[in-house]
């Protein structure tokens, strides 16, 4: 089960550099956004990468193997989309696509978390954390 789920985190990782490319296909502004964001968020895949495989087996080696492959996908995925230029319609589907699957895991997963229990506090503070920093890049990077 550890090499299915790590394998699903390296495609999972492939379709985060598709939508890196496909951002800065969209937009010079949007683009680093994205990126920044994928990168912050690829660390914690890194990890999942890695205890799901030393999960199953000792082997370091495989451990990382999965782990290169997973650093190495996000950088593949962006450019491969940015080498093959993507028509608007095209652009847009993407885009749309990779939007929605990020609402549908905020609403569907991390709003949740925010209501529940006693630590529901710290996790929006967090969240807000997380908000105003996207806007202040996306202010810099605007500039």
């Amino acid at each position: 089960m550890g090499g299915l789920g790590a394998s699903g985190l390296v495609l999972h990782s492939l379709l985060d550099g598709v939508a890196i490319g496909a951002a800065f296909q969209a937009s010079s502004q949007i683009g680093p956004v994205v990126a920044l964001a994928v990168i912050a968020h690829d660390f914690a895949d890194g990890v999942n990468t890695v205890t799901l495989t030393r999960r199953v087996t000792p082997s370091r080696r495989r451990a990382l193997g999965f782990l290169l492959a997973d650093a190495a996908a996000p950088v593949v995925g962006a450019l491969v989309t940015l080498l093959v230029h993507l028509s608007e319609r095209w652009l847009a589907l993407a885009l749309a696509f990779f939007v929605g699957h990020f609402l549908y895991i905020g609403a569907s997963d991390l709003i949740p978390e925010m209501h529940r229990g006693e630590r529901s506090w710290s996790v929006v503070v967090v969240h807000l954390v997380g908000v105003i920093a996207i806007v202040v890049l996306t202010q810099l990077i605007t500039l």
